[in-house]
């Protein structure tokens, strides 16, 4: 049997759910089997993509996020035409409909759009584009994929759903590199100059509009006023960090609030942490919250996180539309228990990447 040809199209190697997603099965899925091929549109954090270039596979990176630039889309075109893949397998969502479209103009066999993220209209106008590319999107591709239930309506409607035209895989992890760990939670807390006795949130994400960090930090704020036990950690990069960094020093608590970039050993900043403070705008899955849980962390993330995402009782949801002193005092009123006995990692499962790898692999050459 000859490898089976896969090119994948992200968004790019940003520090996002999607770059785990991919990571984790071509390390699990057998390698001998596959021939794996990825294009990235934006510019890498090469925080992100070092791991990446020690897989064997080609990475072509276009350093321009414009999904519509003519010469990304002709170096799309040639490099699908050259190279004759058995399936693409595009990550964008909505705007999977540009390489969807010319991966249908070359006659690709398998043409696989992934919802990963669910779309939250900011207008009339957004979403008549988004109504516009959604549409698209499904006629161009000719397979359907998706994180969850959620992120899967949002992209491919209800009737793709019900009648099982979609492929639900969910974003495993390695549920191992996620448990807690004492030894690596000293050695954090103490390179952070966090005392035993302070009580450290956490939250894991890109700095921008949808992981809702001035939220996050209003809420930080609120808990404060009422006590001098907690400091905040804030993991990730994006456009917005230097403004919630100047936001921070505004609300006062600037002296509290620790910013760290992406780490290729994310797994140890789970350790550090005593809680999980997640209130995202909108969420394909919130692939943070499971490795939040598998480490045994408690986690109040915001009601418009999939409920697939709640795999043990230490996740709590709440309403973005209550105050942050409402979030605050759930924070404040929540008593912090002890992570060896906190993890039932038989409720997590269905998230071990060794498992999802499989199933994709399955899924791939049942397709071929």
């Amino acid at each position: 049997m000859s490898k089976i040809k896969i090119l994948h199209v992200i968004v790019g190697f940003i520090g996002g759910g999607v770059e785990e997603f991919l990571y984790n099965n071509i390390i699990n899925m057998p390698r001998e089997d596959y021939d794996i091929s990825i294009i990235a549109y934006n510019k890498s954090l090469e925080s992100c993509i070092e791991k990446f270039k020690k897989l064997d596979i080609k990475i072509y990176e276009l350093n321009n996020p414009n999904v519509k630039d003519r010469k990304n889309n002709l170096a799309i075109y040639k490099i699908i035409k050259e190279n004759k893949f058995d399936i693409v397998h595009v990550h964008m969502t909505e705007f999977s409909m540009y390489p969807c479209l010319i991966a249908k103009n070359l006659n690709v066999k398998v043409i696989i759009a992934h919802s990963h993220n669910v779309y939250v209209s900011n207008g009339i106008a957004e979403k008549i584009k988004f109504m516009l590319h959604k549409s698209l999107t499904n006629a161009f591709a000719n397979r359907y994929m998706a994180c969850s239930k959620d992120a899967a309506i949002s992209l491919f409607g209800n009737s793709k759903v019900k009648n099982n035209k979609v492929t639900l895989i969910n974003n495993g992890i390695n549920l191992e590199r996620f448990l807690f760990n004492k030894d690596t939670r000293e050695e954090i807390r103490e390179e952070l100059k966090i005392k035993s006795d302070e009580i450290l949130i956490g939250n894991i994400g890109r700095f921008v509009e949808q992981k809702n960090h001035k939220f996050i930090l209003d809420i930080f704020k609120e808990i404060c006023k009422k006590s001098n036990q907690y400091k905040l950690l804030l993991i990730g990069e994006g456009k917005l960090k230097d403004e919630m960094k100047k936001y921070a020093l505004e609300l006062d608590i600037n002296n509290k609030v620790i910013f760290k970039d992406n780490t290729s050993e994310i797994e140890k900043m789970y350790s550090a942490m005593d809680y999980f403070l997640f209130p995202s705008l909108f969420e394909g899955l919130g692939i943070v919250t499971i490795e939040a849980q598998t480490n045994g962390l408690q986690v109040l993330a915001s009601d418009v996180v999939p409920r697939e995402a709640q795999v043990t009782n230490n996740i709590k949801f709440f309403s973005l539309s209550a105050s942050a002193t409402e979030w605050a005092n759930i924070i404040l009123n929540t008593e912090i228990k002890d992570r060896a006995e906190n993890i039932d990692i038989k409720l997590l499962a269905k998230f071990d990447n060794k498992k999802t790898a499989i199933e994709l692999d399955k899924y791939y050459k049942a397709e071929v």
